[in-house]
């Protein structure tokens, strides 16, 4: 059965669009959160997720800065966190 798992962003390092994958053991609502290193929420979803594997697509287009990134998945099962790089060509 799923459990619940934060796998790592794709593509990493990523320029503008970014994909959270993962996984959830029931479907619920959740929370994806993009935060910087300054802790500050740069973008975020929240939505109904069905049991098992999701990604969800995340455009930073107009978010300024590069470096280290997080990225938080909020669930009634838990909360994970992980960490991404952005990079600007």
């Amino acid at each position: 059965s799923a459990r619940l798992e934060l796998l790592q962003n794709k593509p990493n390092p990523f320029h503008d669009q970014v994909v959270v994958p993962f996984s959830l053991p029931g479907s619920c609502t959740a929370q994806i959160r993009v935060i910087d290193a300054n802790g500050r929420t740069v973008a975020e979803y929240k939505g109904w997720f069905k049991e098992g594997y999701n990604e969800q697509q995340f455009d930073l287009e107009n978010n300024a800065g590069e470096g280290v990134f997080y990225y938080e998945l909020v669930t009634p099962y838990g909360t994970l966190a992980r960490k991404m790089v952005r990079i600007k060509f």
